[in-house]
């Protein structure tokens, strides 16, 4: 299956006892939380109901205006299934949603600009308060206060801010990045943007989400992603699930003349890009945009373009990536942490005060989010490891990258909000909050 975090291959019951009429209660283990070898507890499995092709059909069926997001892992999956180009997935994917009814089906390169930038701003707003604290420029407990310490921690993936939330509480908590990931930041903006261009309040607005990994779902189900009770993305869907969507309807990609996804805000969406835009890696690029932007707003260097002077840990899901001074001196640190054997060894060495990073872009999949949980698996005489390396190279050769900052979507989007009066310093961030003691699924589920 898929790698730890992103998930569950699908829903399955929790039995009670042997011959016991009621199941027994059910509690979040470890591997619960990182769902690392495809289990999902009973309770889970009522949230995958809840956010199904069905819920999304009944919505339609409703009147709801419906807005689709397609992420860039799960297009490139659906597309290497078909034998398409992503670009021409999307476009067929976008005539399938709607020939149901959909109202808009968006990609998310606007969500992830902005996620991105935000990422960064916090980042430099750290170490700069990290710095005159270690100086003594801010003298007293107050110094630096507002900004979290270091080393910031990504919180794009679900499934690693989960098990911090329930297993690590506080003592990991604060080095978390409070910026909303790209599927967050879309939701706010389809809720607060589209009402008036669909003709329907928030609460008439059905956001639905296609990604690689069922944990989208449980950051979907946050309290904190419902702006005044209603849910800033209703349903997340698997790219395996709109892959069952598909079939079920009979439906395949090939056969569908392809429609241009539409644009959120001004100059936005792959149609006026010039092609499909996303992070500089298939998993959001983090690392990369806050290491390039950091270096040139903290030391006024700049980093080439072109790949990174990555240097491998002592496994392929660990690198590290250093930035140096003029005589060789580091100056900033950091690294890229992806599977549960690595988390562990970065919370094991954050507790003992020993961690040596600046930042770490932590992700829960083994690879990353090409390998997801929810993407569509390898078909007969294909490994898993065959299926990635295609997904990989048809990421590099199908995406670009252009910089957030000069992004004219995300530049419209942000001015939008403005004039909509949300505070984007605030409005583009979220919190995290410590699960105390494991209680019970239904009620950890209740406050993720």
């Amino acid at each position: 299956g898929g790698g730890a975090g992103g998930g569950a291959g699908g829903p399955a019951r929790a039995g009670g006892g042997a011959g016991g009429d009621e199941e027994a209660p059910v509690h979040i283990s470890l591997h619960d939380c990182l769902a690392c070898s495809g289990c999902v507890t009973s309770a889970e499995s009522v949230l995958l109901e809840h956010q199904s092709g069905r819920e999304l059909e009944e919505r339609l069926a409703e009147g709801f205006a419906v807005v689709v997001t397609l992420s860039p892992p799960a297009l490139v999956s659906l597309a290497q299934s078909a034998g398409l180009s992503p670009a021409e997935a999307g476009g067929r994917l976008a005539a399938f949603f709607k020939g149901l009814g959909v109202a808009a089906v968006l990609d998310d390169s606007v969500g992830r600009d902005l996620a991105l930038l935000q990422a960064a701003e916090e980042f430099v707003e750290r170490f700069q308060a990290h710095e005159r604290r270690q100086t003594g420029a801010e003298a007293g407990p107050s110094g630096g206060e507002g900004a979290g310490p270091l080393p910031v921690l990504a919180s794009e993936c679900p499934g690693w801010v989960c098990y911090a939330e329930k297993t690590h509480g506080e003592a990991v908590l604060p080095h978390l990045a409070a910026g909303r990931s790209a599927q967050g930041v879309m939701g706010l903006l389809t809720k607060r943007l589209l009402g008036g261009r669909l003709g329907a309040p928030p609460d008439r607005i059905y956001h639905c989400a296609v990604m690689p990994c069922y944990d989208k779902k449980l950051e979907a189900s946050r309290p904190d992603f419902a702006s005044g009770g209603v849910p800033e993305t209703d349903c997340v869907l698997t790219t395996g699930e709109v892959q069952g969507l598909l079939e079920e309807r009979g439906v395949s990609l090939l056969d569908l003349e392809t429609q241009p996804l539409d644009s959120l805000a001004g100059d936005a969406g792959p149609e006026t890009g010039g092609g499909l835009l996303a992070g500089e890696t298939a998993s959001g690029g983090y690392a990369h945009f806050i290491f390039r932007e950091a270096a040139r707003r903290l030391f006024d260097m700049e980093v080439p373009p072109g790949p990174l002077p990555l240097e491998r840990g002592r496994n392929p899901d660990f690198h590290e990536l250093t930035l140096r001074g003029a005589t060789g001196e580091p100056l900033l640190s950091f690294a890229l942490a992806y599977g549960f054997r690595n988390i562990q060894n970065v919370v094991r060495n954050l507790k003992r005060g020993k961690s040596k990073y600046h930042y770490v872009e932590v992700l829960a999949c083994p690879s990353g989010c090409l390998n997801g949980g929810g993407q569509v698996k390898p078909p007969a005489g294909t490994t898993n490891k065959e299926l990635l390396q295609a997904l990989e190279a048809s990421y590099g050769t199908n995406f670009g990258f252009r910089a957030p900052s000069a992004s004219p979507g995300a530049a419209a989007a942000r001015r939008a909000l403005e004039d909509a009066g949300v505070d984007t310093s605030a409005g583009l961030r979220t919190e995290y909050h410590a699960v105390e003691n494991a209680p019970p699924v239904l009620t950890v589920l209740s406050k993720w």
